[in-house]
């Protein structure tokens, strides 16, 4: 380092080459600079400060874009989760909503399945019933229902269902077949099938099942309605039948309420089981109760007017001679009780039961000679006198119509006849009331008929 002569600061000195060779200094080189080299330098300078501002926003604002792309992720997530959970939800509705049509369906098909049930118990009651007034059932049907499009008689509607469908019904333990398409039958002939293609979409398979059950519970309520046409048709004739008996024993001096049925002959018994009809169950279990009233009512009467002497004892050709009543004796020639009627009779003529009953007496007996009584039970017997001959004896059961006996004048008599008491309670009747009743009946039975 040297030093100013003068100020004695310091100065750097110039290396010897910068010297030329007198001492003086040597001449400068000048740097140049192209332009292409200048725009080249501006424009790295220009991205440099670019970078250097991007990089200073970034760092100033990094922050907030952070939070804001952490913000705008959360949105578009929860947008998802959104659409995820309404379309879960609408998935759950249409997945309820056909759980809802399936379990709608089989409910509904389980309906009709125990109202089959129910109308073929129904059905069974009232072929018994026909069955029990020895009528034949399947024209008892076609008679109550003429018009009937259900009526079960006495095959069943089958209710049958789709294939692979979860509910299975069943008719009489087994299942129902399903026919062919082709060859089914319609619903009017009382059976119903449920075959579906395996083609068809979703909505048309329950359109078509739909439309079946509609079907089917049309038939049914159709064939419900004649049931209860046939029940009240049977209460309306056996009621008739009923007042007719009714009448008719009313005519011979009776009471029907006091009647009672003579006992069936043969073994009868076994324990007594009661049965028991609630009316309250519905208008059907209330008919079939006051039928099986109306029938005991009848088959009570019925059985007693059986057994009652109605008919002739004999053939409607023979005149009667002698009614009952006071009359003129025709042997002392005075007044006296008839306690009968007589018949002009010739001997030999066949004499028949007028009603079913038990023989008492069959021997001589005293003026009315050779003379069979039959009891007909409820007190009323009948008395056959002056026969020819006896063809019955004491304790056997005899039949109406019957023959009992022969005509002839036996015992206290003026010639060949019968002489025919009508007795209650021991007590001598006119025997034409039972006569007459027994024509009213035979005229009513006969009109009913026709």
């Amino acid at each position: 380092m040297n030093h100013y002569p003068r100020t004695g600061r310091p100065h750097l000195r110039r290396p010897a080459a910068e010297w030329g060779a007198m001492g003086e200094p040597a001449p400068r080189r000048l740097l140049t600079i192209r332009p292409l080299t200048l725009a080249i330098a501006g424009a790295v300078f220009a991205v440099s400060a670019i970078w250097a501002s991007a990089a200073t926003w970034y760092i100033v604002s990094g922050d907030d874009l952070t939070v804001e792309l952490l913000r705008r992720e959360a949105r578009i997530k929860a947008h998802y989760e959104e659409s995820v959970a309404t379309l879960r939800a609408r998935l759950d509705r249409v997945t309820s909503q056909k759980l809802l049509e399936q379990d709608s369906l089989e409910d509904r098909l389980a309906q009709l399945v125990g109202r089959q049930v129910e109308l073929e118990t129904r059905q069974a009651m009232l072929f018994g019933i026909d069955a029990g007034l020895g009528r034949d059932p399947q024209v008892a049907v076609s008679r109550d229902a003429p018009e009937a499009t259900g009526s079960l008689a006495p095959a069943q509607p089958v209710l049958s269902q789709p294939a692979g469908a979860r509910f299975a019904p069943v008719t009489r333990g087994k299942p129902a077949p399903i026919p062919e398409p082709s060859t089914a039958p319609k619903p009017a002939d009382g059976l119903f099938e449920f075959r579906l293609r395996s083609s068809e979409s979703a909505p048309a398979r329950r359109a078509s099942i739909t439309a079946h059950l509609e079907a089917v519970e049309t038939s049914l309520a159709q064939v419900e309605a004649d049931q209860f046409m046939r029940l009240d048709r049977l209460n309306a004739e056996l009621s008739g039948e009923t007042a007719r008996l009714r009448d008719v024993i009313v005519q011979t001096g009776l009471d029907p309420d006091e009647l009672y049925a003579p006992t069936e002959r043969g073994g009868l018994g076994g324990p007594y089981i009661p049965v028991v009809v609630d009316a309250s169950e519905g208008p059907f279990e209330a008919m079939i109760g006051m039928l099986q009233e109306t029938l005991l009512e009848r088959e009570r009467l019925s059985r007693a007017t059986d057994a009652l002497p109605f008919a002739r004892p004999v053939p409607s050709g023979y005149d009667l001679t002698s009614g009952f009543g006071v009359r003129r004796d025709p042997f002392t020639r005075r007044p006296a009780m008839h306690s009968g009627v007589d018949f002009r009779t010739p001997t030999g003529t066949v004499i028949r039961a007028a009603g079913a009953g038990e023989v008492v007496i069959a021997e001589f007996h005293g003026g009315y000679g050779n003379m069979v009584e039959i009891d007909h039970g409820n007190g009323v017997t009948t008395r056959y006198a002056h026969l020819s001959a006896i063809r019955t004896k004491p304790g056997q059961h005899v039949a109406t119509g019957e023959a009992i006996g022969a005509a002839g004048s036996t015992g206290r008599s003026t010639g060949p006849h019968l002489h025919y008491e009508v007795r209650l309670d021991d007590a001598p009747v006119d025997p034409m009331r039972f006569l007459r009743a027994g024509r009213l009946l035979a005229d009513r039975a006969s009109g009913a008929d026709d």
